[in-house]
């Protein structure tokens, strides 16, 4: 594995378990999304959140309210999460609850987990919001 994930011009980064970030990756232009549009501090890169945001109000217009439940989390935290898996389900399972420390796509800035809040979305692929993002999210 690789100590820093391969970047590009454009910003790209390709994390996974064979390209992981270092332990002091920090995204340079982290941003606080709004509580209007997420629980609050939720940070994403400058771009994400903009584009998080937009999708939102639009998903309020929709009458299907997606806000932002997870967001850039760092190293350290990742690392608490995976050790706490590890500890309550074994090795074996962990990498089935969270990602190991450095091999998370949250840790760039770039990824948002979001959550529903008029429908249940314990199962989110048989919801009407689901069927609205896959309509809109390239939007």
């Amino acid at each position: 594995t690789s100590e820093d994930a391969s970047t590009s011009s454009k910003d790209e980064i390709l994390v996974n378990q064979s390209n992981l970030l270092s332990k002091d990756y920090v995204p340079d232009d982290l941003t606080d999304v709004s509580t209007e549009h997420a629980v609050e501090g939720i940070q994403l890169k400058k771009d994400a959140a903009g584009a998080f945001t937009k999708l939102s109000a639009a998903s309020v217009e929709a009458e299907h309210s997606l806000f932002a439940s997870t967001g850039y989390i760092d190293y350290a935290t990742q690392e608490s999460a995976y050790t706490y898996y590890v500890n309550h389900v074994g090795s074996d399972s962990a990498d089935y609850y969270t990602e190991r420390a450095g091999a998370s796509e949250h840790q760039t800035g770039l990824a948002v987990d979001f959550s529903l809040t008029y429908e249940n979305d314990a199962d989110l692929v048989n919801t009407e919001a689901y069927s609205w993002l896959q309509q809109n999210c390239a939007d």
